[in-house]
């Protein structure tokens, strides 16, 4: 029985003796500095996965700056209305004498068309 107990105590010597059990401080720092580094990498990501969806963002929003119907009129456009309020696309849908209604940017104006001419190609 000595004998066994003696093999069990060197077995158990042995065992503390391990780098990870004699300084489970270290064993835990080393643990610590790996989950920091992975900490760091993620933060990484995540950050470069938000500026790559911000800069999406503004794409968008450009394109919806530029396709907005409302900001056509900044550029100069107007639209034309009949008395009835249909939106005019073509000279074929009013005559002399009509009234029209013609929206800009910061209001409207309210005309008599005195003359309606088809440009060549016109349909």
């Amino acid at each position: 029985i000595r004998t066994k107990l003696n093999g069990y105590g060197q077995i158990l010597t042995n065992i503390q003796q391990k780098e990870y059990f004699s300084s489970s401080s270290s064993f835990i720092d080393i643990k610590r500095d790996i989950i920091n580094n992975i900490k760091c990498e993620l933060d990484k990501i995540i950050s470069d996965k938000l500026l790559n969806k911000k800069q999406i963002l503004s794409l968008y929003v450009d394109r919806y700056k530029i396709l907005n119907p409302i900001n056509q009129f900044d550029r100069g456009y107007t639209v034309t209305k009949d008395i009835h309020e249909n939106v005019l696309k073509s000279v074929n849908e009013i005559s002399c004498g009509d009234t029209v209604k013609t929206l800009l940017k910061d209001g409207y104006l309210i005309s008599t068309v005195n003359e309606v001419k088809n440009i060549k190609g016109g349909k």
